[in-house]
């Protein structure tokens, strides 16, 4: 099992669908190793959506964030990406200049 650590804070957010507020709170998704992305958002929805019940959560997309460091650590990427994936890109400053 992978087991993903999430912190929402305490968001709220209007599902234009059906023009609920989705209230979120702090928790922990448990979201099984090969599992497929709807088994993802049903375990974060679970973990972090308060009014589940009110709230067609299937139309909810999640996204994470993600750091990246160069060999030194001097240098970051922080970049947000879908659960579905995604690819992040930097440009070297060398001395302030690209």
């Amino acid at each position: 099992m992978a087991y993903e650590s999430v912190d929402s804070g305490s968001a709220l957010l209007t599902d234009e669908s059906q023009k609920v507020t989705v209230q979120l709170q702090n928790g922990t998704a448990v979201i099984p190793q090969g599992a497929d992305i709807e088994t993802a958002k049903a375990a974060i929805a679970k973990a972090l959506v308060v009014n589940a019940d009110e709230v067609d959560v299937k139309n909810l997309d999640w996204e994470y964030e993600c750091e990246g460091k160069d060999k030194t650590k001097l240098q970051k990427n922080t970049a947000f990406g879908s659960l579905e994936g995604f690819t992040s890109t930097t440009t070297k400053k060398y001395f302030g200049i690209l």
